[in-house]
This record gives structure tokens, C-alpha cells and sequence, in this order.
């Protein structure tokens, strides 16, 4: 092959494709689609974890991750599911020790469910401030 220089040459024998593998570049052409796997993010938002540590093990970054979720309603029903799912879990864990009788959990429960507090608004507590007012009086 005459009037060939060595890359024209290399490239003729190895193919465009072989020829840049040959040399070490390999991301050529159009990324590869990401295919979302509904199943494993609904598993992963199921115990909670934050949409940025669902990207990385799914492998693509939170940006493409947040992007994707903007324009796939499957994502974000799926995400929803999981989360919802996780919550529903937890609630119904948290109810079973309340059966068991742990008192812990049902002190818990009371304050953040029912508004319940350890220190009833009837209960007369001396602020700082009435501390000092009472001070200055008997001055």
C-alpha cells in the first residue's frame, strides 16, 4: 500500500474498531442505553436508600439518575412503590414490638403519634426567666 502513512496502514489491517482498541481508546461512538432494572431500584428504595446510592449501584451517576427519573414514569413509580413499601414495613415492624409490649416503642409511638409528652402542659416548671423575676422581686 503506497503513500500510506503508519496509522492508515495499522488502521487498513486492524479495522477502525481494532485500531482504536489497539491504541487504548475504547469509548468510541454513542454511549451505551442504560436499561433500567424497575425490580433491583424498587428493592433498593424498599430499605430506604437515597437515590444517589441506588445510581451508583446501578452504575451510571446521580445526574443521569435524577435525569432519567424526570422523564421515566416508571422510575418514579417504581421508586415510589419502594419507598411507600419500606415505610409500610417499618410501621408494621415498629406495631409487632409495640404488641410484644416494649415499652420503649410504645413511649416512642405515643409522642409521635398521638402528640403524647413527658412533661404534661399542666405541669408547673419554672422557667430560667421566672427564676430570675422572682429574684428581682425579693431584691
Amino acid at each position: 500500500m503506497p503513500g500510506l502513512s503508519a496509522i492508515s496502514r495499522d488502521c487498513a489491517w486492524l479495522g477502525w474498531r481494532g485500531f482504536f482498541n489497539w491504541v487504548g481508546v475504547n469509548n468510541i461512538g454513542r454511549p451505551r442505553k442504560w436499561i433500567v432494572d424497575y425490580e433491583i431500584v424498587e428493592k433498593l428504595a424498599h430499605i430506604q436508600a437515597t437515590q444517589e446510592e441506588i445510581a451508583y449501584t446501578l452504575g451510571v451517576t446521580p445526574d443521569l439518575f435524577t435525569h432519567r427519573k424526570a422523564i421515566d414514569p416508571k422510575l418514579r413509580e417504581a421508586l415510589d412503590r419502594g419507598y411507600v413499601g419500606g415505610k409500610v414495613s417499618l410501621r408494621r415492624a415498629m406495631f409487632h414490638s409495640l404488641e410484644e409490649g416494649n415499652v420503649s416503642m410504645m413511649k416512642w409511638l405515643s409522642i409521635q403519634l398521638f402528640h403524647y409528652s413527658e412533661n404534661p402542659k399542666g405541669s408547673v416548671e419554672k422557667s430560667g426567666l421566672d427564676e430570675i423575676r422572682e429574684a428581682l422581686r425579693q431584691k
